[in-house]
């Protein structure tokens, strides 16, 4: 039945491309199919006509404007207004195309007859696929009776009827698991996103322009840190987090880097300070924050991540400011009162 099936799907794809096929050869050939008696008449009533001497070959009016622009013939001789040669070509102007009807005729015989060339293509092309189609839709046709059939063999038989209730039962559920899959790939992509954004602010947050005053530095953090706590999964203790790892890694850019020490790209890769923005970023930020300071920040922010769990949500927003207050602006020291 499993093969049947996998059959009658192949057997489906080559039906839709079949039929788009001779869909496309229609579109492109139908004008030219259906004005086949008309090009036929004009040109049995255009050969009657006597046009001998009445043009030149393969010339144009606009081959002979270049000549005389350009002031000199295809052969050498110069072109001046008023002489000979060049009234002379001003005179074929009245035998080539526009002028001469001769020539058009001429290219419009050639036209005509490309176009009955493909429209008897068409009829081939459409004769053909009409056949493979018929074709296909009758091995379809048959793959259903033959799918049918052993469905309704199985079903009549005690001993494999419960099978067959299992297996739909089974498809059932594979179906819904696959969509499942699909909605939870879909959702997992949308909080990748958001990750990034978050940690990307988390990063602003803790990484301080050193160009900026300490009051200054003090309203942008404040305004990121709102930031933050608008979004989603935005709570104390995972800002707490999310800035323990910026100052940890900034930790561990003063452990590389201390007594002048120069580490390597591997070292660097190892530490999370792999690209260039990076180590520029924390190397702004370990000038305004020394050894001493980090470890400073790092306890602070462990006591405020440990308030925050002990006291509830009731006072976090405060706890939060008062923490982003003690880090730019008193080096990680937790302040009795804010200073201006």
């Amino acid at each position: 039945k499993e093969k049947l099936i996998a059959k009658r799907d192949n057997a489906q794809v080559s039906l839709g491309k079949a039929r788009e096929k001779m869909f496309k050869d229609f579109g492109a050939s139908a004008n030219g199919y259906f004005i086949q008696p008309l090009i036929r008449d004009a040109m049995q009533m255009i050969s009657q006509l006597d046009l001998t001497g009445k043009d030149i070959p393969a010339m144009h009016a606009k081959t002979i404007d270049y000549l005389l622009k350009r002031g000199e013939c295809i052969c050498g001789e110069k072109l001046i207004a008023g002489d000979d040669h060049y009234q002379h070509l001003v005179n074929l102007l009245q035998f080539i195309p526009p002028q001469s009807i001769g020539v058009s005729v001429g290219n419009f015989n050639s036209e005509a007859s490309t176009k009955l060339s493909h429209a008897t293509d068409l009829y081939a092309s459409i004769v053909e696929t009409s056949s493979l189609v018929e074709g296909i839709d009758a091995s379809i046709s048959g793959y259903d009776s033959d799918i049918s059939e052993i469905e309704t063999q199985l079903a009549g038989y005690t001993g494999v009827g419960h099978l067959q209730r299992e297996l739909s039962l089974c498809q059932k559920t594979s179906r819904e698991n696959e969509e499942k899959i699909n909605n939870l790939t879909a959702e997992n992509g949308r909080l990748e996103w958001q990750k990034g954004q978050y940690e990307s602010q988390i990063q602003s947050l803790a990484l301080a322009d050193e160009q900026k005053s300490p009051k200054e530095r003090l309203e942008t953090s404040l305004l990121i840190l709102q930031k933050i706590r608008l979004s989603r999964d935005s709570g104390g203790v995972a800002i707490i987090a999310g800035l323990t790892y910026c100052f940890r890694l900034l930790r561990t850019y003063h452990t590389l880097y201390a007594g002048g020490k120069s580490p390597t790209d591997a070292q660097l890769r190892a530490a999370g300070l792999g690209s260039k923005k990076s180590i520029a970023r924390y190397s702004k930020a370990a000038r305004i924050w020394g050894p001493g300071t980090t470890a400073s920040v790092l306890s602070l922010l462990a006591y405020t991540d440990m308030a925050i769990r002990e006291g509830g949500t009731l006072m976090e927003d405060t706890r939060l400011i008062m923490m982003v207050y003690a880090i730019v602006v008193k080096n990680g020291l937790y302040p009795s009162v804010y200073e201006d």
